[in-house]
């Protein structure tokens, strides 16, 4: 099919190594890198997976080889039309229908139909997952000062690390934070702000709002001094 333009993968060691980086350059794509630890960022190949465990477990519980179940499998993907798209994936790559045994070719029809629907679909299903999941904007900047989320060792250990960390590079939803002398690139919702005097009068000047002045405390009032007798 050809060297494609951009390859995206998860952050697995066959995909850092040297190997793989001089692989892209030769061939000339690009490669990207998913944001650690956060898989929906690749949503399309993790939702793809759970079909095919599905069909290549049932393979085996009906006693057919991997790679006879891999090809039915994939065969019955490629012949049912996608639910974003309207239209399976043989008809999208090769403008025909896997129906019959013998191939048959018809001229590919103008795919801007398709993009749209599938465009309006993403944003669909990206709204009903921000709705379900209570999404908020990332209210993140450099140079803030933050709290990166950890995995709990045991019932004791916080959800994020007491140690803060600085922000020092925002991509989008990709954040990368320096802590202890390392750096982390993780997405937005791994991290939680601390609330120190700058950032507070910092953000509270981006709304609209005025930099508040500190509270000097009131003279003691005779009627406080009358009690205090």
């Amino acid at each position: 099919m050809g060297i494609p333009r951009k390859v995206k993968s998860d952050n697995g060691a066959p995909f850092n190594s040297q190997n793989f980086k001089e692989f892209a350059i030769k061939y000339g794509f690009q490669h990207h890198r998913v944001t650690p630890l956060h898989p929906q960022a690749n949503g399309t190949a993790e939702a793809f997976m759970k079909p095919l465990i599905k069909a290549l477990t049932t393979a085996c519980t009906e006693g057919f080889q991997l790679r006879q179940g891999l090809c039915n499998f994939l065969l019955n993907y490629r012949s049912i039309p996608h639910p974003s798209k309207g239209r399976s994936p043989a008809e999208i790559m090769f403008g025909r229908k896997l129906k019959t045994k013998i191939p048959t070719y018809s001229k590919p029809e103008n795919d801007d139909e398709i993009r749209k629907r599938e465009t309006l679909a993403k944003r669909n299903q990206k709204r009903n997952a921000d709705v379900k999941r209570k999404s908020k904007p990332a209210d993140l900047r450099i140079g803030d000062t933050v709290l990166i989320r950890q995995k709990p060792r045991h019932k004791l250990d916080t959800p994020f690390n007491p140690t803060p960390g600085t922000l020092i590079k925002k991509n989008g939803f990709t954040i990368t934070v320096e802590h202890n002398g390392k750096q982390f690139r993780r997405d937005a919702s791994h991290f939680k702000p601390v609330q120190t005097d700058v950032q507070d009068r910092r953000r509270n000047v981006h709304n609209g709002g005025t930099i508040p002045t500190p509270t000097v405390p009131m003279a003691e009032s005779s009627t406080a001094k009358r009690f205090e007798d």
